[in-house]
């Protein structure tokens, strides 16, 4: 993890482990006794991304309850495989073989939270039925790759950056680290097809000057994550994480008031009817690609990539 010292932040080694022996934890706020006893906790998860990326690459290390720490890994488990896996034509996106060993190995053994199934599986396919004039009936199977349910994904995108955060404002001589004030605003969750929507577009202009406060790119860059901060009176800060080069999130956090003024100038997504009859209707909403020159979400002038 790096960050550039002209904002007056620290740059850790990017080849070690950061360990921090809190006395609480820093999901639930439960202070740790023998009846609440700690356990060891990864911030970025070590089978969350590609087995072996992790080595000698940087991560947070600190202690959590077993019941967060447990929550936590649950989440973990399908969002992982899920995040790895190749899209509707069977691309990935890029050509790992550690990636394509990760998928054929835990897809079988990851149950969907969604379906109940392996995620191997898939979603079920969607079919629409319908007619051309009164003799010509025609039928559409739809299949998608294996989806997330979103509301778990922004849970373990919380927890993850409650990690950090707690890490920002850890204090050596107490042992603590402390908890942000106010809402936690995820915005969105996108596939790698669609990081050039117009809300994902919207967000980085937006946040573009902001305050970095953390940046992190470890696990060979299958994990990113950033925090930036309106200014240094402001009551809202930013966040965008990338896992294993295939989902972003981003959102906010902070006092209510300042996220919704923040919230309230993002675009509308456009949506067709591909479908409708009556109460009976399918709206899509065409992704859009982001060409790898454009891509500069987790490009920060003067500060050098940690792996």
């Amino acid at each position: 993890m790096t960050a550039s010292r002209r904002d007056g932040l620290t740059a850790y080694p990017t080849n070690r482990v950061i360990l921090l022996k809190n006395r609480n934890c820093p999901y639930c706020n439960g202070e740790f006794s023998d009846a609440l006893p700690p356990t060891k906790e990864h911030v970025v998860g070590r089978k969350f991304v590609p087995k072996g990326t992790l080595n000698a690459a940087f991560n947070l290390v600190l202690r959590a309850c077993a019941r967060c720490n447990g929550i936590k890994a649950d989440l973990e488990n399908d969002i992982s495989v899920i995040t790895m896996h190749p899209d509707t034509l069977g691309r990935f996106p890029m050509d790992d073989a550690r990636l394509r060993d990760e998928v054929a190995r835990k897809a079988q053994n990851a149950f969907s939270r969604r379906t109940g199934k392996p995620v191997a599986v898939g979603e079920p396919p969607f079919v629409i039925r319908g007619k051309i004039g009164s003799a010509l009936e025609m039928t559409f199977t739809m299949r998608s790759p294996p989806q997330a349910d979103e509301n778990r994904q922004f849970l373990l995108a919380r927890l993850q950056l409650q990690g950090f955060f707690f890490f920002l404002t850890y204090k050596e001589d107490i042992q603590r680290g402390h908890f942000w004030l106010g809402d936690f605003r995820p915005l969105l969750a996108v596939r790698r097809e669609d990081w050039g929507n117009p809300q994902l577009a919207w967000f980085e202009n937006e946040t573009k000057d902001w305050l970095p406060r953390l940046n992190a790119i470890t696990a060979d860059r299958f994990y990113k994550v950033w925090i930036r901060r309106k200014d240094e009176a402001a009551k809202v800060w930013a966040w965008a994480i990338e896992w294993n080069q295939s989902f972003r999130l981003a959102g906010l956090f902070g006092m209510d008031d300042a996220v919704e003024l923040h919230v309230a100038g993002m675009p509308p997504l456009k949506f067709d009817t591909l479908h409708g009859t009556g109460n009976d209707w399918l709206k899509v909403r065409t992704e859009v690609p982001l060409a790898p020159e454009h891509d500069t979400l987790f490009d920060w002038d003067e500060i050098e990539e940690a792996a």
